[in-house]
């Protein structure tokens, strides 16, 4: 498992400060509220980690605007002390010149910028070092903070063959819907008849799945086989996305349902190791939710900091009871490794 370093120490700073609604720009800033909590990019940014050079771009140009350096400004504004709502305009900017798909002031969904977010910094990072975006021990901020590693386990009813795969993660999407499943299996299939929690979510992500006929197991040939995924390393931040928005080709659908989550869990009967069941323990400091329906709804995000729960609403930051954030119908959960 991937943990903090034996070093590690987070850096005690003033926060927390609001964020400027730029038009519809909710899904952005609910997202950038959990990134200024996360205890990696913080000490990154705030450690002065990132040094604006050739190789990140020139910020006063518009053309070559570093995603990187607006970050790091926007994590040096959000700890100086100032309680002033932070414009975020530039940031924007920089991130539509790296994801074309977020160009515009509709309405995003606060996932898909997330993982765009996540993909600008990495990619210009690893330029900023020199390192290959493609490789798999990338030491990019963003990886070392989101990324982790699953285990998918094939095994032959046939001849009793056995496979491992790995597949790097930033993040892991849970399926919602009772009827089809991250692996194609319904709840019912796993003896649950209705979601009722989030570990009810990690069971089904992880539960065996029956391959079809079109799977033939590598050494029999034979088309009876079965997969199952695991955790084979878990980030220092894991993130986890509950799949409200379901698209078909004709429409797009929210699915409401509540689904419980802890503030402290331990993942360790999800790891494909026999690594300490205390090295996957987490404990949750952001969430994110979303409120309204697909057309026309609204984010904000729920921060734990100094031991207290914060709602942040746009420029808005109001202290709120932890009753609250555990009754939220969550879009996404930020957890840290304790």
């Amino acid at each position: 498992m991937m943990t903090l370093d034996e070093n590690f120490e987070a850096l005690k700073c003033s926060g927390l400060r609001g964020l400027y609604n730029l038009g519809q720009t909710c899904f952005m800033n609910c997202v950038l509220q959990a990134c200024f909590n996360n205890p990696i990019l913080k000490n990154f940014f705030l450690e002065e980690s990132h040094v604006a050079s050739d190789k990140c771009g020139n910020k006063e140009s518009d053309s070559s605007i570093c995603i990187t350096c607006e970050l790091d400004m926007l994590f040096e504004a959000y700890y100086s002390g100032d309680i002033a709502p932070i414009s975020t305009h530039r940031f924007l900017y920089s991130i539509w010149l790296t994801s074309k798909e977020l160009v515009g002031y509709d309405q995003q969904d606060a996932h898909e910028f997330f993982i765009c977010m996540v993909d600008g910094v990495h990619k210009n990072h690893c330029k900023e070092l020199g390192h290959n975006e493609n490789s798999e021990n990338c030491s990019c901020v963003m990886h070392k903070s989101f990324a982790g590693t699953l285990c998918s386990t094939v095994t032959c009813f046939e001849c009793g063959a056995t496979t491992n795969s790995f597949e790097s993660f930033i993040d892991i999407s849970l399926s919602l819907n009772v009827k089809n499943s991250n692996n194609g299996q319904s709840f019912n299939e796993l003896g649950l008849s209705r979601i009722h929690c989030l570990s009810d979510c990690l069971a089904r992500f992880t539960a065996e799945e029956r391959l079809g006929n079109t799977y033939a197991c590598n050494k029999c040939s034979q088309n009876n086989c079965s997969r199952k995924l695991s955790f084979h390393k878990f980030p220092p931040v894991l993130c986890l996305h509950l799949k409200r928005f379901e698209h078909t080709a004709l429409s797009t659908t929210k699915i409401d349902t509540f689904v419980s989550y802890p503030t402290e869990m331990n993942v360790s009967k999800y790891s494909s190791t026999s690594e300490i069941a205390n090295d996957h323990k987490y404990e949750l400091f952001a969430v994110i939710h979303h409120v309204g329906t697909v057309d026309n709804g609204h984010y904000t995000a729920y921060l734990k900091f100094m031991k207290q729960w914060f709602r942040m609403d746009d420029h808005m930051v109001t202290k709120v009871d932890i009753r609250e954030v555990t009754r939220l119908t969550a879009y996404m959960l930020y957890y840290k490794v304790v």
